[in-house]
């Protein structure tokens, strides 16, 4: 009788050490699970954090004119293809496509080519999705009441003071607004838009700046530089390499390799022939 008291009780025993066991093993992974859970979390937000910082960087460098718009522009679109190239990795699809060629079953040709379809169903589910529930930062300047905003996919928006949305993240690219209408980059065109994120003057050009005295200065996309009016119309025609804006009624222009400087009706007031824009 003993001895049956005695193998039930070692039975238990056993059951109870083989249970413990079982659930310290299960908090264990558990555990390890959620720790590489908020690593992953922590490097997908400093992630973010990086290109949030590289793009207020390059503001930073255009605003006090280090940068050319031209070349803020290029970077800001690197920083972008950047990023997407990031996400294109961390999806489900690319994990799966990454295993299949690394065991042979597709060839560098087929992988770059289905990594293409990935990469373009990630831009378009980006687009199609704009009501989704926004991360953003405001990067403007609110005293005007309506400052630009940067959302999570590095992508341009116009906030009211009280940090409501009012013109949707869409935009490449985007400054605050000026005389009531603000610079916009869209499907790779620069154009103007009121406050009311309607379209003054069309996206169509390569690149554009901001007005000042009534004119502004476009580049077209045979890489000439011109100058429009507020309402689109060219006023000056495209045949400078580069322009600047017009100051005291006068604008620095460059025409093969030198620098001078035109009225507002185009005409020269300073011969080209200054190596460079700072040299008169």
């Amino acid at each position: 009788m003993s001895k049956d008291i005695g193998a039930a009780f070692m039975s238990t025993l056993l059951i109870i050490v083989v249970f413990a066991i079982y659930k310290y093993i299960k908090n264990y992974k558990a555990n390890e699970a959620k720790k590489v859970l908020i690593k992953v979390a922590n490097v997908e937000d400093n992630k973010t954090k990086n290109f949030n910082t590289k793009a207020e960087n390059l503001k930073n460098l255009r605003d006090s004119h280090v940068l050319s718009e031209p070349e803020y522009q290029d970077k800001i679109t690197k920083i972008n293809d950047e990023e997407l190239e990031q996400r294109v990795k961390r999806t489900e699809e690319y994990t799966s496509l990454k295993t299949l060629y690394s065991d042979g079953v597709f060839d560098k040709e087929e992988f770059e080519s289905k990594v293409k379809i990935i990469r373009n169903q990630l831009s378009e589910k980006l687009k199609d999705n704009p009501n989704k529930e926004k991360s953003f930062r405001v990067s403007g300047d609110l005293k005007s009441g309506v400052a630009i905003a940067i959302d999570e996919d590095l992508n341009y928006g116009f906030v009211d003071e009280n940090e409501n949305i009012i013109i949707d993240f869409k935009y490449q690219f985007a400054r605050d607004f000026k005389g009531g209408v603000a610079l916009i980059k869209i499907n790779n065109c620069f154009g103007f838009i009121n406050t009311k994120g309607e379209e003054v003057i069309k996206p169509q050009f390569y690149w554009a700046d901001e007005f000042s005295e009534g004119l502004c200065a476009v580049k077209n996309y045979e890489q000439k530089f011109g100058f429009i009016d507020e309402k689109g119309l060219i006023i000056i025609d495209y045949q400078f390499d580069h322009a600047y804006q017009f100051t005291n009624e006068m604008a620095k222009v460059k025409v093969k390799k030198l620098w001078g400087m035109v009225d507002k009706k185009g005409h020269f007031i300073q011969t080209p022939k200054f190596k460079k824009p700072t040299d008169f």
